[in-house]
């Protein structure tokens, strides 16, 4: 456990967000539960509404707490969903597409896992 917590804390990002823009849409269920795995839930209002966000961000002073000098900025842009986590039932958000301007981050969160595509994008 100790060492989960020792690599867990080694891992740990900070970072500064600047312009942050959301824009927001509502929408039928139906068209975001056709590119959602089945085993997600939609979040929904009445009347079958769901949302899909777009999100654009400037992230700053991007850094691993274990290499604190090293520092990364880059913009990112996602397109997302509000979904029901299947095993706890809790809100919680479904990315359907992110993109990153950092080929390095790209790459990084790549290897781990998290499918941020590399993007021309200026804020």
């Amino acid at each position: 456990m100790q060492i989960q917590n020792r690599l867990a804390r080694a891992l740990t990002v900070s970072m500064t967000l600047r312009n942050v823009l959301y824009v927001s849409y509502a929408v039928p269920g139906k068209y975001l539960r056709a590119v959602l795995p089945e085993f997600i839930r939609l979040a929904t209002l009445d009347e079958d509404i769901a949302f899909l966000s777009v999100v654009v961000l400037q992230c700053n002073k991007v850094r691993l707490r274990s290499v604190p000098f090293i520092r990364f900025t880059y913009n990112q842009l996602n397109l997302r969903t509000y979904i029901i986590d299947p095993i706890t039932g809790a809100h919680g958000v479904y990315f359907l597409q992110s993109g990153v301007t950092s080929r390095f981050i790209s790459v990084a969160t790549q290897t781990v896992g998290i499918p941020w595509q590399r993007i021309n994008l200026d804020v």
